[in-house]
């Protein structure tokens, strides 16, 4: 017989997006080692700039970092050759170890365009295109001969605003980009000449704005708890119409919902001079609030041009404001949707009801998703959650987002008609996460809770189920749920494939809902890749599902 042999080759670079710019400030060196500073240095690697890089098998991804610029007049810039680069390799262009730029007071001053490049282990490549600003607001570079302008910018909760642009204008213009600690620095301005200095951000108009957000401002509205800073209440003025009504929460609860991208007539922040001293503070409007700084006749150095920053939307004060930020809010439980699975053929239809513990709840947030492959939604059918609260800008490709708050009731949230388009589970084609719209809900303290979905079969005729693990598929750990109609002794198998038996795990637990965490350890250590199976043995009662293990 004839035996062919089939070499499997990695083509596909890995996917590679990376930060539109980023500033960098320069700092000291004593080059000469005379104990005496005469310049500024900074090193910038590649993986400052990378915000997500995947590989489909040809890990670990390494990063190189370019300056776009020619070694020779007239030639070609980097930039030029890679869009010409046509079939030809990118390490043909790009240097695969240069992973670091060192810049000096040369490139101080200056917006440099950079190309950032992802690399497999199979020498595959992507690259793009990003910006570089090099600041010296220490005045390393050259010393100061005139008056300095400084501040910081932070919000209320003195959190400094990382990649504000703040410009200079008046008798000279000058522009810089704050750094993570919300500073800013002019120097060798001129005595005796006017300035203005005007920060600017506007993006992500998300970053912060969550349903939670909308309860906080609800109650300010019907007079239960009123926001207790003006800054809170210019946040809180969405449309930016200088006063707080319900269509703010109109325009907020779109954004979260992912409907709208931006409002149509505000930023995503403000920024309001530090000084300023509001004569009414329930009432921020009463007088036009500071924000730029106006500096006449300058003749001496201002080093306390500061700035409150205000991120429209957010009076919970939690917007990310600096890439040194990390998200400290603790989860305070677990807000549940029980939802009834079922088994489909192709053609028939099953309505979901997405519903859960509402009792205690003060509203919730999430992406639920469905494979728009196996499923087809034909109906959304209000509950709870009415049609404001539903986003179905993305329903094509298989995720709602939903935003509630309001008074719990009896009943479902809301309910989705589905038809199969082939064989398909529910549980295995449904879910929620934080793909779009962040999952979290909140109970009646105000306390944060994650959002989980279970699925529930039709029981048994003795009252047992087995639930789809979750997360599924996972890479560290997954917690398998089970129902016991009374207290007794249950067993969990789990095997792969091939029937052998990877773990088993014995225990009593109690009547009702019960739950085991399952960490990839020692007896799973050697298992890669893969699907098991896992298998729940009670009194009279046997149900086996299958789970898929990352790695």
């Amino acid at each position: 017989s004839l035996r062919d042999t089939i070499e499997v080759l990695d083509c596909k670079a890995p996917a590679l997006s990376c930060l539109n710019a980023i500033a960098v400030e320069l700092m000291a060196v004593d080059s000469s080692g005379d104990g005496t500073i005469d310049g500024g240095q900074m090193v910038v690697w590649a993986g400052d700039y990378v915000t997500d890089s995947r590989t489909d098998c040809s890990a670990p991804i390494r990063y190189s970092i370019h300056l776009n610029e020619t070694s020779n007049p007239g030639q070609p810039s980097l930039l030029e050759q890679l869009q010409l680069l046509g079939d030809r390799p990118l390490w043909s262009v790009l240097d695969v170890n240069q992973e670091y730029l060192e810049l000096s007071c040369a490139d101080a001053g200056s917006i440099r365009e950079v190309i950032l490049a992802a690399w497999d282990e199979a020498g595959n490549g992507s690259w793009c295109q990003t910006y570089l600003l090099v600041q010296d607001n220490s005045s390393l570079c050259g010393g100061s001969s005139g008056p300095v302008v400084a501040g910081r910018i932070a919000t209320e909760a003195n959190q400094a605003v990382e990649g504000v642009e703040v410009k200079l204008s008046g008798h000279s213009y000058d522009e810089l980009v704050s750094g993570t600690d919300g500073t800013y620095r002019f120097s060798k301005l001129r005595e005796g000449d006017d300035y203005t200095i005007t920060p600017f951000l506007n993006g992500d108009y998300t970053n912060g704005v969550t349903t939670y957000d909308l309860i906080e401002i609800g109650k300010h509205i019907l007079g239960v708890k009123s926001l207790d800073s003006p800054y809170k209440m210019i946040a809180a003025d969405a449309d930016n119409n200088r006063s707080i009504t319900a269509l703010d929460l109109v325009k907020l609860r779109r954004l979260i919902l992912h409907v709208d991208t931006v409002l149509s007539n505000n930023t995503s922040w403000r920024f309001v001079d530090a000084g300023f001293d509001f004569s009414d503070p329930s009432d921020p409007w009463k007088d036009p609030f500071a924000e730029l700084l106006n500096l006449n006749d300058l003749d001496e150095s201002v080093l306390e041009g500061d700035f409150v920053a205000v991120k429209v939307g957010d009076v919970t004060l939690d917007a990310k404001a600096n890439s040194l930020m990390s998200d400290n809010r603790g989860e305070g439980g677990v807000w549940q949707m029980e939802i009834i699975d079922a088994s489909l053929g192709v053609g028939e239809t099953y309505r979901v009801d997405v519903a859960g513990e509402l009792s205690n709840l003060a509203g919730c947030q999430f992406t639920l998703n469905y494979d728009s492959e196996s499923l087809e939604l034909m109906e959304v059918t209000y509950g709870v959650a009415e049609a404001e609260h539903i986003g179905m800008k993305y329903a094509a490709e298989g995720m709602l987002t939903v935003s509630w708050n309001g008074t719990a009731r009896e009943g479902a949230l809301f309910g989705l008609l589905f038809r199969a388009k082939k064989p398909v589970n529910i549980s295995e084609a449904m879910g929620v996460g934080s793909a779009l719209t962040v999952a979290e809900a909140y109970d009646s303290r105000g306390s944060l809770l994650a959002v989980r979905m279970d699925f529930e079969l039709e029981r048994s005729a003795g009252g047992y189920a087995l639930y789809q693990n979750i997360p599924n598929p996972f890479r560290k750990a997954t917690v398998i749920g089970f129902y016991l109609p009374e207290d007794g002794e249950v067993t969990l198998t789990l095997t792969d494939i091939t029937g052998k038996v990877r773990q088993v795990s014995q225990g009593r637990y109690r009547s009702g809902y019960n739950e085991l965490e399952l960490k990839i350890g020692d007896l799973l250590a050697e298992f890669g890749t893969g699907i098991l199976y896992y298998t729940l043995e009670a009194e009279g009662f046997t149900a086996t599902r299958k789970m898929v293990i990352l790695r």
